[in-house]
């Protein structure tokens, strides 16, 4: 077994790759999480139309700067991509509270499964 990393104490620089933005009320790691959770991906370094930057990210599709979703085609990634990670969250957090699963969102959901709970007597 290897001995942790000192970071503090090592020349090394974190670089973070990925952030996971979840609804209001959802907590990392929960069922929810899963279904209406953003992904924040880092894509290479920025280059314009030629790519790279920062994706949201929902099962497959990704949100573009105009803030629709959309599977785009290599000719559109740029269009879903941001140049800064701050960009991107900052879009994800005001996306993520919109995601819908199966016409409804997160807050939705809780809405209907708490009127549907039986009493406790």
């Amino acid at each position: 077994m290897s001995e942790p990393i000192d970071l503090d104490a090592a020349e090394a620089q974190v670089f973070v790759t990925e952030v996971r933005i979840v609804p209001a009320g959802a907590e990392l790691g929960d069922r929810d999480d899963a279904d209406f959770g953003l992904k924040v991906s880092w894509r290479g370094q920025f280059a314009g139309r030629s790519g790279g930057g920062w994706s949201v990210d929902h099962r497959g599709y990704s949100l573009s700067r105009a803030g629709n979703w959309a599977w785009p085609s290599r000719f559109q990634r740029w269009q879903y991509r941001w140049e800064t990670r701050e960009e991107a969250v900052a879009a994800a957090l005001a996306a993520v509270d919109g995601v819908q699963v199966n016409g409804r969102t997160r807050a939705e959901w809780a809405a209907h499964w708490a009127s549907r709970a039986e009493p406790t007597a």
